[in-house]
C-alpha cells in the first residue's frame, strides 16, 4: 500500500480542453524533444509543445511534430516524401522565428511566431484535435529567407527561459 494523502478539494480533476477553433495563434515553443516513432524501424520525430501567448486562448497548449528522421523500410519513396514535407514544415517554423538555420531547438525556444491551426475531425477512437499546418512571422508576413538571420549555432549559451515575449 502507498500512502498518498490526496484531497480532491485541494487538487480538482482537470477538465479536458475542447479543440481551439481554426485560425492563427501567436505561440512560443516551450520544449522540443526527439521521440522514437511507434514503429522504431521508421525512425524518430521532433515532438514540440507550444503555448498560445495572446488572445482568448492565452495559456493553451498546442502540439506538433516533425518527422525529421523518418524512413520507411518498405517504401523508400514514401519515406523520402514524408521527410521532405516535415523538413519544409520545420523550415517554416525556423523562418517565422526570423532565422535561416538552427543548430539546436533551444535556439527557437521563446520566440513568438504565428501558428496556423486547423481542426482534424474525430476519427475512430480519436477525438477531434488541433493540427498546426504552418507558421508565419508575427506581423503576418511571409518570411523572406534573405531577411532572416542565420543562427550562430552556439549551443553553449543557455536556453531562453521565462516570458521573453512579454516585453
Amino acid at each position: 500500500m502507498v500512502q498518498v494523502n490526496h484531497n480532491t478539494e485541494d487538487h480538482p480533476a482537470e477538465t479536458p480542453f475542447d479543440v481551439l477553433p481554426p485560425g492563427e495563434y501567436v505561440v512560443v515553443l516551450d520544449k522540443a524533444e526527439r521521440k522514437a516513432l511507434k514503429d522504431e524501424r521508421k525512425g524518430a520525430r521532433l515532438a514540440c509543445e507550444f503555448t498560445v501567448i495572446e488572445g482568448d486562448a492565452e495559456g493553451r497548449k498546442l502540439f506538433g511534430s516533425f518527422n525529421l528522421w523518418y524512413k520507411d523500410p518498405e517504401d523508400a519513396e514514401k519515406g523520402d516524401k514524408t521527410k521532405r514535407i516535415s523538413e519544409a514544415q520545420f523550415s517554416a517554423l525556423i523562418n517565422a522565428a526570423g532565422l535561416v538555420a538552427v543548430g539546436d531547438t533551444d535556439e527557437l525556444i521563446g520566440i513568438p511566431v504565428v501558428a496556423v491551426v486547423k481542426v482534424r475531425p474525430a476519427s475512430g477512437a480519436y477525438d477531434a484535435q488541433n493540427e498546426i499546418k504552418t507558421f508565419k512571422l508575427r506581423d503576418g508576413s511571409t518570411p523572406r529567407v534573405g531577411a532572416a538571420q542565420k543562427s550562430t549555432g552556439d549551443t553553449t549559451k543557455p536556453a531562453r527561459t521565462g516570458a521573453s515575449w512579454r516585453k
